[in-house]
């Protein structure tokens, strides 16, 4: 009778110790050493190796990372990838639309923010072209940001740099682009270069960070816009630029830079519906993982 209240006393104990471990290692172990001390009566000695550990564990948190948060990770990667491929859409975006617009109206990037009477075409054009910006700003941007403001809690100054970097890269090519005074046939795709090397900085940059729960569900849940924005995109320009594809008048690469950019577009497309995919089976995941985990045994 006193051997079996002893145990259940140490048994207790053991909870106890359990529940002091660093999140991330409950969210690992906890379930595994609790089923253990239920299955194998605890002594005085398993306390004491548990209490070791616990001081190990606290010593070394940056060793175990917890499950909900590498599934975060996934969450905001896909993320990334969801509004790094709508940047390098917009960016080829951009230069096809240009030949879609009203007669005696400037084909400028801030024409977006205005109707053009009597034509239904260019008005789609600059409507997308508006909600491209508006999802990068509001989407994009705050993982951006969230990723920077965690760098510098954790003081970590490269990835911050990096982050930073990202922010104002995209400006710095476009404008080198123009001082180098680029030849209209490659500036496209010198600047999508640019923005893809960009783009890989700020993905090795924010891996080293810990993600936001609350921006990443929201991040993730706007991009579900994304890709009915880029597929009413590629629907309005396609019939619009293809009769000039015949036609291609004194530019002879025509065909195969707007080509080359449907090419990019398509591709950006499919690469936003996969990663939006992926990011929501992360997300079920994470709010059911017990079930998530009884399918993948």
């Amino acid at each position: 009778m006193r051997q079996t209240s002893r145990s259940t006393l140490y048994q207790r104990g053991g909870r106890l110790l359990i529940r002091l471990y660093p999140a991330a290692w409950r969210e690992r172990y906890a379930e595994e050493m609790i089923q253990i001390l239920e299955d194998s009566p605890p002594t005085l000695l398993t306390l004491c190796n548990l209490f070791i550990s616990l001081i190990d564990a606290c010593m070394h948190q940056n060793l175990v990372q917890g499950r909900k948060f590498h599934i975060l990770q996934k969450m905001r990667s896909n993320g990334l990838v969801i509004y790094s491929a709508t940047l390098l859409f917009f960016a080829a975006w951009f230069v096809v639309q240009l030949h879609v617009h009203a007669p005696d109206e400037p084909r400028i990037l801030l024409s977006f923010l205005s109707l053009s009477p009597g034509h239904l075409l260019v008005n789609l054009v600059r409507f997308v072209t508006g909600l491209l910006l508006l999802t990068l700003a509001l989407g994009g941007l705050p993982l951006l940001l969230a990723a920077c403001w965690k760098a510098v809690q954790n003081r970590n100054g490269s990835a911050l740099f990096l982050c930073l970097l990202g922010l104002v890269s995209p400006i710095v090519t476009l404008v080198l682009v123009i001082l180098i005074q680029v030849p209209l046939l490659v500036a496209p795709f010198v600047i999508l270069a640019g923005l893809l090397v960009d783009l890989a900085l700020i993905f090795f940059a924010v891996q080293h960070v810990a993600p936001s729960r609350r921006v990443t569900s929201y991040a993730l849940h706007l991009a579900l816009l994304i890709p009915l924005i880029m597929l009413i995109g590629l629907a309005t320009l396609l019939p619009a630029i293809l009769p000039s594809f015949s036609d291609p008048g004194n530019d002879p690469f025509y065909v195969m830079r707007e080509g080359s950019l449907f090419l990019i577009m398509g591709a950006t497309f499919v690469c936003a519906l996969v990663a939006l995919k992926q990011g929501f089976q992360a997300r079920q995941t994470l709010e059911f993982p017990l079930q998530q985990e009884t399918i993948t045994m």
